[in-house]
């Protein structure tokens, strides 16, 4: 009946075992990996009676209530070739590094998790590095995957270049970051609005810019 089959993955001889931590880890990971096809309920995953689910990321809102997220949707041209994606990008509400970062997808399935360019997101001590959010997913076949599905074979061409600077020329991801680097500041209580509202000035004299 092809509404009753399944496969079933038994693991032995393990060299150590999972402890709960891990296992929970795992169980949210393969949740993000195959998110799409758990949410249309075309896929179910059990690891030792532990139902995977995926746990939409909760995000920042503005003072009316809207979550902080823009929809993007672009393409390139690279050695003759055309590359097109479409996602979204966001701010966390709270900072987790765990959680920040683009999920790459190809086919509804993510390949690579938290993808954090520095051009982007910065170092690990940036704002962004910890609350930038989203998922890209690459359409058509001019994307190529690696064998084992770990990652995309950027090469060494700059295609990987290229599509990173594609995305920080974008209009609406530009708005994000923008709004991050706001946010980081309106969250921090040292950092009053300037009276031209075009600032921010701490307590020490340190002004950033809107």
């Amino acid at each position: 009946d092809k509404d009753r089959h399944f496969t079933t993955i038994t693991v032995t001889k393990l060299f150590h075992s999972f402890t709960e931590a891990e296992m929970k880890k795992t169980i949210k990971k393969l949740g993000t990996i195959y998110s799409h096809f758990l949410g249309e309920k075309i896929l179910s995953i059990t690891i030792n009676n532990n139902n995977v689910a995926y746990s939409e990321p909760e995000m920042a809102k503005d003072e009316n209530g809207s979550e902080l997220i823009e929809i993007i949707s672009s393409s390139f041209i690279f050695e003759g070739k055309k590359y097109e994606y479409s996602g979204w990008i966001g701010i966390l509400n709270k900072g987790n590094v765990e959680d920040a970062g683009l999920n790459l997808l190809q086919n509804n399935r993510v390949i690579v998790m938290n993808y954090r360019p520095k051009d982007l997101f910065g170092l690990g001590n940036d704002f962004r590095y910890q609350r930038i959010v989203g998922e890209i997913n690459f359409l058509a076949d001019n994307w190529v995957v690696r064998i084992n599905k770990d990652g995309l074979a950027w090469k060494s061409t700059g295609l990987e270049e290229l599509f990173t600077e594609q995305l920080k020329s974008n209009a609406k991801v530009k708005h994000i970051l923008k709004l991050a680097k706001e946010k980081r500041v309106k969250d921090n209580p040292k950092f009053k609005l300037t009276t031209d509202s075009n600032s921010y000035m701490a307590d020490d004299g340190t002004i950033i810019r809107r």
